[in-house]
């Protein structure tokens, strides 16, 4: 209990402020902005001073109140002295740059490096790697006013969101990218994507987002358009506590009376379900089964709650805060030794509604056709509340200035509550046929990671840098109770309806359940051996890997069902569910008969063993790099990665067949950086990379999808795709945080896995393949300038940023000879799945360091990209471009409070997927989600 106690003590000390002065700052190269190891600081005229850590920080402690004369130097590099006033109790923060000898008496602009959350401190990291990256800010993120890492990195040259939450690099879709949290591999959300969910992500725990668009030995190989790195805060360098807080108003959602939901459990606010949806104690084992054990399905069907619809209610406002604690502080007998701490937390509730969306289907009937069919259309209203939480606790110790240990635990929660409704025409199956949809679904997802870090410089052994990683995490996503009610509706005379529910036409009302969870362990360390005494000289980097992934996914369905092909009832769902007609309550049941028996459930013990599987992942990793100037101006990297990789997916259905790959690659590396200038560079990257298929792809069932009426089947022959990629970047860095950057990309894909649309079968069954080849080549332009040449417009800055990309990928010969049964005019390739040809960003921010005000006004466009390949001649479905504007402006007021405004959405443009046949246009799907304004205030204490 005693070392439980002195641990809170030494905690709560953190939060603490020293009563003499301290000096703080960080020590890095003014030409490379690399930290500085070894370089010493002293007080002039004493003997107080001190050396950088293997992070170039230092710290000078017990300074009385008063003007110091400070001087800073390091072997090969010029002296920095400068004068500093401490104040008592008081941490006073300067960060130093030194001139290497070589560069004489140049004039540098010196850009502090103590933090990687602002613009010019992430320029300063995109300007020296020798990969073509981009970076994302906290300062970035906090002027656009994005509440999520997805809605942040749309910001970014080259990246479009997907459905909200898929990251989309350079118009490939998630299958080609990959994200980490703090260097470490994290589990997916989604069991039928590759790629994590963005949205998961609160961005006031964020401290930058690092994408890495092309490839080095010393990262993972199993990405072609991104790899996103997502960077937690650290602990501040001063004692820091703020709060935020803010209320937001959607035109469509907040304050509506008819908002769509349904009654959910009482800790939906905190992302998940108390049990309020789980299934009932009698319907979790084996169901009994008709016509066996009527009075047992009549009871467990009497078990279920009957709320199967969406109803109106009143919804409030949107609402975010977030809350931040942290400090470092000088520990043991000589104050030597450093302890830092953060804890943050993070909060948001949104509500989205659409009222007058549109749902359509279409097909091509015939090659002499001039319009399409339509097969149905529907109006669509949607109400979807969300909450997301996070959580973040850091705690980093320094035992000396050449060790660091690092804790990081990082926990998100995220619930999600739709209820929908859908009715309408459905031609397709009888010209007077109209068809109502009910969807109440709940999705929580939650994310857990505890990583610890090591990072060690040993100036003995040739100054050898050892950087280490162990974590865990562990995930899963939880949908249970998702409820679709679907019936037809036949208008009578007086207005009136007949009401009625036919199996034949399309599936029967049912209930859902789907767990999926998955846990991670990865590990790595990389070692960095300088190969000369000269800083700038060669090094030798080396280093391995391993990664173990475990996966379990099942699901459960229960139907209801009826003894007759055809049920008709009076519209009202509720009262189709009461326990008057369920089973032998039913008032046409005869208990000597048996005969007109009631509605039931009954579940599909076969499909759900089938349609539930477990699965495994191993990579294990080695690589090996060198890092070395030719001459003044080139500096090359070259290097390969070997990995090994094993997947077994297999369905619980013993009798199929297991997907299972087992590759060994070997993936090579070359960049080359050239500086023209200072300030001007060209790069140049040649590299192979992969895409793995996912657990879903390999694992060989088919499941039917109840929201989009789809079918997808998996396929255990699935190869992994690899991809050869050429990158060619020229960069102007003419500011610290102004650039010009013009560069153009080529990748070759072969065996690429596409979703298709299996010609041989009759209805739509969407399935996964590897074709021969695919083609993907664009440019990319990215422009930042202050508007500083002219009095009035100094405080701005501009920036736009543009690609365009193209791709072919070869149709499959079947699909194709479908395809020209009824399009005789074919083309023999289209564009890949989800591939954007265009994405425009663009900004103008005001800026004013005097009266703190700052403002920022964001534009974006993504070009359309097909969502999903249609069988046959039936053109595909694309997502139309959404064009979106968002303001933002925030005041200071005094040192302490800022309060902001921001306007998200101002355009309202409609969210279209659609069919273009012959110039026409046929709306998929059509929405709207109105504009979000928003206020609030931060404090920092």
């Amino acid at each position: 209990m005693k070392k439980i106690f002195l641990a809170l003590s030494l905690l709560l000390s953190l939060f603490v402020s020293a009563k003499s002065g301290i000096l703080r700052g960080k020590i890095t190269d003014a030409q490379t902005g690399e930290e500085l190891i070894g370089a010493t600081v002293i007080i002039a005229g004493t003997y107080l001073g001190t050396s950088a850590d293997l992070d170039g920080e230092y710290t000078i402690d017990g300074l009385h109140p008063g003007r110091y004369h400070v001087v800073c130097q390091y072997v090969s590099y010029q002296k920095n002295h400068f004068d500093i006033v401490i104040s008592d109790g008081k941490v006073t923060v300067k960060d130093i740059q030194l001139l290497p000898v070589s560069m004489g008496l140049q004039q540098v602009e010196i850009v502090a490096k103590a933090s990687r959350k602002t613009e010019a401190a992430l320029l300063t990291i995109q300007k020296k790697s020798s990969n073509v990256i981009e970076g994302l800010s906290a300062q970035q993120i906090a002027r656009s006013g994005d509440g999520d890492a997805a809605g942040a990195l749309k910001r970014v040259t080259g990246i479009n969101v997907e459905g909200g939450r898929y990251v989309y690099v350079r118009g490939l879709s998630d299958r080609y990218s990959k994200t980490t949290l703090n260097k470490a591999d994290i589990p997916g959300l989604d069991p039928n994507k590759n790629t994590v969910q963005m949205d998961i992500f609160p961005t006031s725990l964020i401290e930058n987002i690092i994408i890495y668009k092309t490839f080095s030995p010393n990262l993972s190989g199993d990405f072609t358009g991104g790899l996103i790195n997502i960077e937690t805060r650290d602990f501040p360098e001063t004692f820091t506590l703020s709060t935020t807080v803010s209320l937001g108003y959607n035109t469509n959602a907040s304050f509506n009376s008819n908002f769509l939901g349904y009654k959910g459990s009482a800790t939906d606010f905190l992302g998940f379900d108390n049990g309020f949806r789980s299934i009932p104690s009698m319907a979790q084992g084996k169901l009994p089964q008709y016509p066996n054990n009527k009075p047992g399905l009549t009871a467990v069907a009497e078990q279920f709650n009957k709320i199967m619809s969406p109803v109106s209610m009143p919804s409030s406002l949107n609402g975010s805060a977030s809350f931040a604690i942290g400090n470092q502080k000088l520990i043991g007998k000589k104050k030597k030794q450093i302890l830092g701490i953060l804890f943050g937390l993070s909060y948001k509730k949104e509500d989205s509604f659409y009222k007058n969306g549109i749902k359509g289907r279409y097909k091509l009937g015939g090659s002499a056709d001039s319009v399409l069919i339509t097969e149905h259309k529907y109006q669509d209203e949607k109400g979807v509340a969300e909450y997301l939480w996070g959580a973040l606790f850091n705690l980093s110790y320094k035992p000396s200035r050449n060790h660091k240990i690092s804790l990081n635990i990082f926990k998100n929660q995220s619930g999600t509550s739709t209820a929908r409704y859908l009715f309408g025409k459905k031609p397709s199956d009888d010209a007077s046929l109209y068809v109502e949809t009910r969807t109440l679904a709940w999705q929580e997802r939650s994310l857990n990671t505890a990583m610890l870090k090591g990072e060690h410089y040993f100036e003995n052994v040739s100054k050898l840098k050892v950087d280490w990683i162990g974590s865990v995490a562990s995930s899963y996503q939880n949908e249970p109770d998702m409820r679709f009610f679907t019936n037809s509706y036949f208008p009578e005379n007086e207005g009136k309806y007949r009401y009625s529910i036919q199996a034949s036409i399309y599936q029967l009302p049912a209930r859902y359940y789907r767990l999926l969870k998955e846990i991670n362990y990865h590990f790595k360390a990389d070692f960095t051996l300088n190969l000369s005494q000269n800083r700038q000289g060669a090094k030798l980097k080396f280093g391995g890997a391993y990664a173990l992934k475990k996966r379990d996914f099942s699901e459960k369905r229960l139907d209801y069902r009826f003894q007759f092909s055809q049920y008709t009832y009076n519209g009202d769902v509720s009262a189709f569910l009461s326990n008057e007609n369920i089973g032998t309550h039913f008032s046409g049941y005869n208990p000597m008969t048996g005969s007109n028996f009631g509605i039931y459930i009954q579940g599909n013990a076969g499909d759900d063993l089938k349609n539930s599987y477990d699965a495994n992942q191993t990579v294990g990793a080695a690589y090996a790099m060198v890092d070395a100037a030719i001459g003044e101006k080139l500096r090359l990297i070259a290097g390969a990665r070997f990995e090994h990789a094993v997947i077994h997916s297999a369905s619980k259905d013993s009798t199929l067949q297991a997907g299972y790959l087992n590759n060994k690659d070997l993936l090579p590396a070359l960049n080359l950086t050239y500086a023209l200038t200072d300030k001007m560079n060209v790069r140049l990257n040649m590299s192979r990379t992969l895409a793995r298929p996912n657990f879903r792809e390999l694992a060989p069932y088919a499941s039917f999808d109840f929201a989009g009426g789809e079918v997808y089947v998996g396929n255990h022959n699935l190869k992994r795709t690899r991809i050869d990629n050429l990158d060619l970047r020229w960069a102007y860095y003419f500011q610290p945080d102004e650039l010009l950057t013009l560069g153009g990309f080529y990748k070759k894909f072969k065996n690429p896995i596409e979703l298709i649309d299996n010609p041989r079968a009759q209805n739509t069954e969407l399935s996964w393949g590897n074709v021969d080849v695919a083609l993907v080549y664009g440019i990319e332009l990215d422009f930042r300038k202050k508007l500083d040449f002219w009095r009035f417009t100094k405080n701005f800055k501009f920036g736009v940023n543009f690609t365009y990309v193209r791709s072919e990928v070869a149709i499959d010969s079947l699909e194709l000879v479908a395809i020209r049964a009824t399009n005789l005019r074919a083309q023999k390739t289209r564009a890949m799945s989800g591939q954007s040809p265009y994405i425009l960003n663009s900004f103008l921010s005001y800026s004013n360091a005097n009266s703190g005000l700052e403002a920022h006004l964001a534009y974006n466009v993504t070009g359309p990209r097909i969502v999903i390949v249609v069988k046959g001649g039936t053109p595909n479905i694309k997502a139309q471009p959404l064009h979106s504007l968002n303001f933002n402006i925030k005041k200071r007021i005094g040192e302490k409070l800022s309060v902001g405004f921001s306007a998200k959405n101002l355009l309202n443009a409609k969210y279209k997927e659609t069919y273009t046949f012959k110039g026409r246009e046929y709306i998929y799907r059509q929405y709207q989600t109105g504009i979000t304004f928003e206020a609030g205030f931060s404090y920092k204490f």
